[in-house]
Formats: structure tokens, sequence, C-alpha cells
């Protein structure tokens, strides 16, 4: 099984996953997995909605597994991530001091939660002005770069700009490093895996793998359908947010007094 699973990551390919019956297989009162479905990081890429179903058995002892491929739209608003990429540059504490200050209310978990919001509303508007599209901006660079080796062969540009405009690509490659190095949920480079294309294959198997499909609701009802998922999402919220609150533990606020 080991060497399967090298082959698989050998030749790039991911388990689609599955919904229903655990095992395909039997024989007597031995279970396995063995049937499955794999894709590439091309078909993750453009079919990220793809559910296969583990049938019952019938007239087999291995289970059919079809599969379908939904569409789904993408959020219109993103929600707020720190980037790592951002603590790379020599500004980034001075934007944090320039919002990080309180109203001056009695609460101090309202004055932290006002405090969240004004630094993430902050840092977004920053990120685009600072960093913007960085896949773009590594590209243009690389361009620079290019055309500057051959007008310093002519003879045209100094070596100097060219030496500085080597440096700027160097941050930039950093930032877009950083970023897929996040994006991927990796701690740390592996020599001779330091090419995007790996991070996009890791980016794309786990946003597969985070996608909700189905969920159970509290009848023991399978829900697949999007509308409906999200239905039973708000009315689960909202009878808990109805129901009594529960009993806290006192929370000594003087910790906070500073925020």
């Amino acid at each position: 099984m080991n060497r399967f699973d090298d082959f698989l990551t050998y030749a790039g390919l991911y388990d689609l996953g599955y919904q229903g019956p655990k095992f395909t297989w039997r024989r007597g009162s031995m279970w396995e997995r063995l049937d499955r479905l794999l894709g590439n990081s091309k078909w993750l890429q453009t079919f990220p909605f793809t559910i296969i179903s583990h049938l019952a058995m019938s007239g087999s002892d291995h289970s059919s597994l079809p599969y379908s491929i939904q569409n789904n739209e993408s959020p219109k608003c993103s929600p707020f991530r720190f980037q790592n990429m951002w603590t790379l540059h020599p500004e980034f504490l001075v934007e944090i001091e320039k919002v990080w200050s309180s109203n001056g209310g009695v609460n101090p978990w309202m004055n932290l939660w006002h405090l969240q919001k004004k630094v993430a509303a902050h840092l977004q508007k920053w990120n685009w002005n600072k960093f913007g599209n960085i896949h773009d901006n590594l590209t243009a660079t690389q361009n620079k770069v290019l055309n500057l080796e051959k007008g310093f062969q002519r003879g045209v540009n100094s070596e100097i700009e060219l030496h500085r405009v080597n440096e700027e690509l160097l941050v930039h490659i950093n930032f877009s490093e950083n970023f897929l190095k996040q994006m991927a949920a990796i701690t740390k480079f592996i020599e001779g895996n330091r090419n995007s294309s790996f991070y996009h294959a890791c980016i794309n198997f786990k946003r597969k793998c985070n996608m909700i499909l189905s969920i159970t609701d509290s009848i023991g009802k399978c829900l697949v359908d999007a509308d409906a998922i999200a239905q039973d999402a708000v009315n689960y919220f909202q009878n808990l947010f109805n129901s009594q609150p529960s009993s806290r533990s006192h929370i000594n606020t003087e910790l906070l007094s500073d925020c």
C-alpha cells in the first residue's frame, strides 16, 4: 500500500473521496476499499465539485462507483485571511501601529473586537496597494530583468541598474513562495519541490478536501443540495442562539484592560 501511495504522489494523482459505505469490495468476512476514482491537479481545478458515491453491492463483490459533477458559484466577498508574506514587508509593523488604538470603550472584549476589525480592514487595503497581484508582479519583474539583461549586453543599461532589478525580483519571488506555501499549508520547503506546480496541486487538493458537499441533519437525513445545506445551517444556529444560555465561569476583564 505504501508503494501505491508513493506512485500516486509521483504521478500527481489524488483520491477524489466518496460518499456512502466505507468499503467497496468484500470476500467472506474481509472488507476493503479497493475501488476509487483518482484525478490530477487539472481535474481538481476544472471540476472541483466531483462527487463519487459508493452503492450497495449487487450481483458482484465490488460496489458501483457512479460520480456526478456539480457547479457552485464562488463567494462574492472573500473572508479576511492573514497573509504571512505581509510580515516580510518592512512597513508591516508601522501599518499595524497606525490603527491599533482603542476607542476607550468599557467592555474590553468589544474593544478587542473593534481593533481586530480595524486592523483587518486596513491590512486588506494596504495589501492591495503594496502587494497587488503578486503573480502579475512577479511576471512583470521577470520580464524587466530579461529586458535589462539584453540592454546590458548591448551596453545600453548599467550593471547597477541590473543588480537593483534583480534584488527586486528576489523580493517578489520570496513573496510568491510564502503565499503559495501558506495556501498549500506546507511549513517548509523540500529541496527539489520548490516549484509552483507542486504547490498549486496541493492547494487544489486541499480545496477539494475542505468542500462541504453533503451533511446529515438533526433527524438523520442526508442533504446534498447546496440550498438545503445552507438552510439547515441557518436553522441550526437560529435554534442554538435562541436557546437558553448555559452558565459560564467568570471572566477577569482586568486582564484585557489595556486593549
